[in-house]
């Protein structure tokens, strides 16, 4: 964890996601929110979490029932103490503290903001000795039933993952991919097109295109990524829905505009 003392006070930048813990020598701030009570010299941060001497934090809210000498921060989505296990959206429940561990670093990529910045929200996998966990932001971490524990691994992009059974994407088991040869059509750590030796696939689920002719049009550091264009020998798609060539035409032209590269 960084130390908030060694940083300058009132350095706070909305377009710099580490800043969002910041001081103005009397307070402390987490974006434009007072943790109340926090102490500027003793407060340590790592991503949305910090704790000072005497309260740990996630994000603007005082985490009351965190052990402040044991917490420690997992990844962008989990912390963890003698007790607990901790997200943004609540404690995974009936965790297994002993032998939980993070099985990517929580992240899951949203856009670049007008400053370039990567900006993420807390996407992640998560194991212990009983279970598969995964975290979306969409309500408290849930369980994934049918996850091999011995054989399961994270892609490391917040998003899709693979056990000796099936493939994983958003959590979700994407029904009649196979194991064997399935892989992400581009290696943009946010781009959500696969494919197996016969299917193409869109997030969690088949998309039926020209599988030998689908290109994707989704460039790396574009501020629009949630645009994942593509288009074959028949149709334009935006995230993986047919869409006209106008409207493929504007999403491009956009995803260019901001583009970084």
């Amino acid at each position: 964890m960084k130390s908030l003392k060694s940083r300058p006070i009132n350095d706070f930048d909305e377009t710099n996601p580490e800043t969002e813990f910041w001081t103005d020598g009397i307070k402390v701030y987490n974006h434009k929110s007072v943790l109340r009570g926090a102490n500027p010299k003793t407060l340590f941060y790592d991503g949305i979490f910090a704790k000072d001497d005497k309260k740990c934090f996630c994000g603007e809210s005082w985490l009351r029932d965190a052990d402040v000498k044991t917490f420690k921060v997992l990844n962008y989505t989990y912390a963890i103490d003698k007790n607990y296990v901790h997200t943004i959206t609540g404690k995974v429940k009936n965790a297994d503290i002993k032998s939980f561990e993070v099985l990517d670093d929580g992240k899951f990529l949203l856009w670049y903001n007008r400053a370039r910045i990567p900006e993420y929200t807390f996407y992640g996998y998560a194991k212990d000795k009983n279970h598969i966990y995964y975290h979306n932001y969409e309500g408290k971490p849930k369980i994934i039933k049918k996850a091999d524990v011995n054989t399961f691994s994270s892609l490391n992009d917040g998003y899709f993952a693979r056990d000796k059974n099936f493939i994983f994407g958003n959590g979700k088991i994407i029904k009649k991919a196979d194991v064997n040869s399935w892989k992400k059509i581009s290696d943009l750590p946010n781009s959500l097109y696969s494919k197996d030796d016969k299917k193409i696939f869109y997030g969690f689920w088949e998309i039926k295109v020209d599988y030998e002719t689908l290109e994707l049009e989704i460039l790396k550091n574009a501020k629009f990524i949630h645009h994942q264009i593509a288009k074959d020998k028949n149709n334009f798609y935006r995230n993986g829905e047919i869409i006209d060539e106008a409207e493929f035409e504007k999403s491009k032209a956009k995803n260019t505009t901001h583009n970084n590269v």
